[in-house]
């Protein structure tokens, strides 16, 4: 999960954020939250989503979040569903936004 919230939170604050934390940053996290709500249940609350962005900042060495991840998460657990999970996230990010991202270019 580490390794997921990571991901999330540099996709979000790369692609669509471009790194800008501005009123815009807040008014798309705000859209986002809502739609993966929505679409996952549980988990993507406005508040998580600025958690995960703060910690993609926080540890922007992958590496980091890999060594992290591998001490707190038990090596039974297969990777597969986190990262289909992670696939899935994306590519709504990408659909749902990439229109949106400043000068219209798409994520």
């Amino acid at each position: 999960m580490v390794g997921l919230y990571w991901n999330i939170g540099t996709r979000i604050r790369q692609d669509i954020l471009q790194e800008k934390q501005a009123g815009y940053g807040e008014q798309i996290v705000d859209s986002l939250s809502t739609q993966l709500s929505a679409e996952y249940d549980r988990g993507f609350g406005r508040r998580s989503l600025f958690r995960m962005i703060h910690f993609a900042k926080s540890f922007p060495d992958e590496r980091i979040v890999s060594a992290l991840s591998t001490q707190f998460e038990s090596a039974s657990s297969p990777p597969d569903p986190a990262l289909e999970f992670l696939e899935n996230v994306e590519a709504k990010i990408e659909t749902e936004f990439g229109e949106e991202l400043p000068g219209g270019q798409g994520g």
